[in-house]
Formats: structure tokens, C-alpha cells, sequence
């Protein structure tokens, strides 16, 4: 039997909190290493009829025995590694209720055989292409007689309170508060933001969040947290069956408050780019087909297994790369477009991960010493970048040079760019120049060539879709 030395041990820097063990990659495998006095918990864990079902379900990470221990551990199990691990706040709105939904689900199935999650937290789930999972299997722990579910408040301030913030389209301070990755969204600072809006939305849920804020507040403001507990310990001491009903009911109403949890169905300019394609874009039904059959073609030659959609509106063309095979990372700024991405990647089940990010401004490294939760740059790295309809919004209304939009699709890509070129003639670009306070002279076909020629080891110019439209493959050096 294999033994991992300790000094080939890299204790993901996410994993330090778990009591039973920690997780660490090696040779590109993810481990859970468990501390011995854990080792029969988790041995029950894996044995478990309902914890087997959820890994058979796909809501719960796959765990498995493998042939090796580790230096420094009792026992190890080892996990399916999830590609392109994503964060909260890269999610659309419906992500993250379909991730609460899940937490809760999960919790419900386990309090069968009287456990539970001690965690409710975005971070410990990522979503597989369109489906999320948690991650966390040290997070199943026996339910304590004591609470109801401990934590709640956790709940709340990473899933509950921000998805009320959504449903009335405050997305950007939503987005804000799930980045803190310790405090999420706390009460006070949601009674603090709530509009007048939420209030008439949701007046019975507010009026109960308000009155258990406010309670919850007295009995830490009169230290009864310890007599709180007590009570209900011995509320239900005389049966077990007592608070696990309670238990239930208490998650089955939460479930379904989040269900009742509308996102608002928000059209945008740009979702109607491709939804009305006669009015809003360059080109009409026959051109778009040309376009796709071009795309079409380039994926069967060069057979990608990951591309990465760099401003992908409603995903028409991540679309088709899912379809011949690849795993594709979408992402776009326009909340209502990859809101129906993602709509349409659960319904069809592609494998396609819908993310709210700015290409120019990607996520970064963060959390303990900028080392906790990588940048996108690092976590989305894909055979191939579609860089589509984006290049004059870039260059004209960002004012980045050819040089920077490059070496941003470069960041992303391992080894080719399929970037549709739109010129200064076209319709849809000649407007950005005409509202721009400057002059784009250096904005021309001649000048891209220059920089891709200096930059890659290889690139083709595809015939022209459009009289002004048309793509060019590159191909990076090898590393």
C-alpha cells in the first residue's frame, strides 16, 4: 500500500475548520484525510444507505476508499475532483436558490437517521456544469437535541437574506455580501437594506424574519442563549421522535420559503441580441446560420474538450460546443442573459456553467493570504476561448488596445482563440465610434493582424460571415 510522505501533503487552504479531517490534492486527486478520533464516523458515513443514495443522486461529492494512506491521518477517503470550482457570487440568482434548495434538501434526507449538515454555506458547493453539489462530506454530522438545526443563522445570512435582495433586483449589493466569505449578509445589515419593495413583496416572510430578529436579539442582549437551548432540550427529552418532527417541519417550511422566492424575470438589451436578431443585431436568420456553421466546423476540427465563452449573451454558441462534447465555462455581465443560459442548461442538461463575470475584470485570489479561493484566470482554464460580437465593445467603449484584449482571452485559453473580428463599417460598431468622445484610427483589421502575428504560433482568417463580420482562429505556442 502506497503511502503519501507529509511533505507532499498541500492542505487545500480552504480546509481548515472541518474537526473530523482535512482535504488535500495529490498527483491532481482530491483526499480527505481524517483524524483518528473520526475514523468511525466516517467509516458510518460511507456505509450509509441515505449518504449513498445523495452521491448516487449527484447532490452529494462522490467519496470512495482509496488504495492509499497518508502521512499524518488515521484513514483516507478520496473525492471526484469538480472542474472549474465556481463561488456564490459569481452565481446567477436562480443558482443560488436552487443551492439553498439543495442544502435543504440534503438536510431533510439525512434527518431520517437523525443527522444533518452542520454547515448551510454557498461555498461548500459547486456547481457541476448546471447542477450543484456539495462538496463538504465532513459537514454530515449526528443532529445535536438541543437546537433545531444550529446553523440557521448561517442559512440566513448566505442564502436567505441575499435571495430576497435578488428577487428584487438588487443584484450588485447581493453579489457584494456573499464575497465575504466569513459574515455573508448578517441581520442587521438586511433589515438595514431592505426596500420598501421587499416589505409589499414579501410582507408575511418579512414580518416573521423581522420578529425573530428581534427576538433573537433580546436573548442575546439578556445572555438566554444557554436557557433558550435548555428548554428545548428538555421540550422534546421525553421523545427522540419529538424533534426530529420538529426538526422536519421546521426545514420543510424553510423549503418551501425559499421555493415561494421569485427571481425577477427581467428582459435586457442584450438577451434580445439573439432573441430578436432581425432588430437588434448586424445581421439577419441567414447570416446567423452561417455564423453557426462556421463555429460548428472549427469545433469539429480542432474537437476542444473545454472552451470557455467569453461574453456568451444567452449561450447560443456554448450551446453548440456542449453539444459536440465540450465542457464549457459561459460567462457574461448581463444578469438577465446567463439567467437564461442557466434556465436553458437545466432543462436540456448540458454541461455548461453559467457565470455573472467580466472577462476584464475577473474574480481574483482572495481569502487567506490571497491564497483560499483562486482567481477565475486559474480555476477556468480551457482548450479553447469564443470571443464573439465582444472585440469593438472592448476596444471602443472599455478603450482597451488589441495588445490587452488579447492577452485577456490568452489568460483563459491553453491553446486557441476563435475570435469574431467586427469592423469599423459595421453597424453595431460604427455606433460605439459615433458615441465615443474619441477616435479610433488604430481600429482596423490590419492593425489586429499585427499584434496576432506577433503573439501566436499560428492564426487563419475564416471567410467572412458578414460583410464587415468575420472570425480568426489562433493557435498559442506550446508551453
Amino acid at each position: 500500500m502506497a503511502v503519501i510522505p507529509r511533505e507532499e501533503i498541500h492542505i487545500d487552504p480552504s480546509s481548515y475548520m472541518d474537526p473530523s479531517g482535512r482535504v488535500f490534492l495529490w498527483h491532481e486527486r482530491v483526499f480527505r484525510g481524517i483524524f483518528s478520533e473520526h475514523t468511525e464516523h466516517v467509516r458510518r458515513l460511507m456505509n450509509n444507505k441515505i449518504i449513498q443514495s445523495l452521491q448516487q443522486n449527484g447532490q452529494l461529492i462522490d467519496a470512495w476508499v482509496p488504495p492509499e494512506t497518508a502521512d499524518g491521518f488515521e484513514s483516507l477517503i478520496e473525492h471526484r475532483r469538480i472542474s472549474n470550482p465556481n463561488y456564490c457570487f459569481e452565481w446567477t440568482p436562480s443558482m443560488l436558490k436552487d443551492a439553498a434548495l439543495l442544502t435543504l434538501t440534503i438536510c431533510l434526507e439525512l434527518s431520517d437517521d437523525h443527522l444533518t449538515l452542520q454547515d448551510a454555506y454557498p461555498w461548500n458547493i459547486f456547481f457541476d456544469g448546471s447542477k450543484p453539489v456539495l462538496i463538504d462530506f465532513g459537514s454530515c454530522v449526528p443532529a445535536r437535541d438541543d437546537v433545531l438545526w444550529a446553523p440557521y443563522d448561517q442559512f440566513c445570512a448566505f442564502f436567505l437574506f441575499p435571495l430576497y435582495l435578488y428577487s428584487v433586483g438588487l443584484y450588485d449589493t447581493a453579489r457584494k455580501h456573499l464575497f465575504d466569505y466569513v459574515n455573508g449578509l448578517s441581520s442587521d445589515q438586511f433589515f438595514r437594506l431592505a426596500p420598501w419593495s421587499l416589505k409589499l413583496q414579501h410582507p408575511v416572510p418579512y414580518v416573521k424574519l423581522a420578529s425573530n430578529h428581534r427576538v433573537a436579539n433580546a436573548v442575546r442582549r439578556w445572555g438566554l442563549e444557554e436557557r433558550a437551548r435548555a428548554f428545548i432540550k428538555t421540550s422534546y427529552q421525553q421523545k427522540q421522535t419529538q424533534i426530529e418532527q420538529g426538526r422536519k417541519r421546521f426545514l420543510r417550511a424553510l423549503l418551501k420559503e425559499v421555493q415561494s422566492i421569485r427571481m425577477p424575470s427581467e428582459g435586457s438589451h442584450w438577451r434580445a441580441y439573439y432573441e430578436d436578431k432581425k432588430d437588434m443585431c448586424s445581421y439577419g436568420q441567414g447570416e446567423f446560420a452561417q455564423k453557426e456553421q462556421i463555429v460548428r466546423e472549427v469545433l469539429h476540427r480542432y474537437k476542444p474538450s473545454s472552451v470557455f465563452d467569453a461574453g456568451c449573451n444567452t449561450g447560443v454558441y456554448s450551446r453548440l460546443a456542449a453539444e459536440v462534447g465540450a465542457r464549457v465555462v459561459a460567462v457574461d455581465t448581463d444578469e438577465s442573459s446567463v439567467s437564461r443560459l442557466y434556465e436553458d442548461a437545466v432543462k436540456s442538461q448540458a454541461n455548461i456553467l453559467p457565470l455573472v463575470l467580466d472577462v476584464m475584470n475577473p474574480s481574483p485570489s482572495f481569502g487567506w493570504c490571497a491564497r483560499q479561493f483562486p482567481s477565475a484566470i486559474a480555476r477556468f482554464q480551457t482548450d479553447m476561448v469564443f470571443a464573439f460580437a465582444l472585440i469593438h465593445h472592448l476596444a471602443i467603449s472599455q478603450h482597451q488596445s488589441f495588445e490587452r484584449i488579447l492577452q485577456t482571452f490568452d489568460a483563459f485559453a491553453t491553446h486557441t482563440i476563435l475570435l469574431e473580428w467586427v469592423g469599423p463599417e459595421d453597424r453595431m460598431a460604427k455606433r460605439l465610434i459615433q458615441q465615443s468622445l474619441y477616435a479610433y484610427p488604430w481600429y482596423t483589421l490590419d492593425h489586429l493582424e499585427q499584434e496576432i502575428k506577433r503573439r501566436y504560433a499560428s492564426y487563419e482568417l475564416l471567410s467572412p460571415h458578414t460583410e464587415d463580420r468575420r472570425f480568426i482562429v489562433c493557435r498559442k505556442h506550446p508551453h
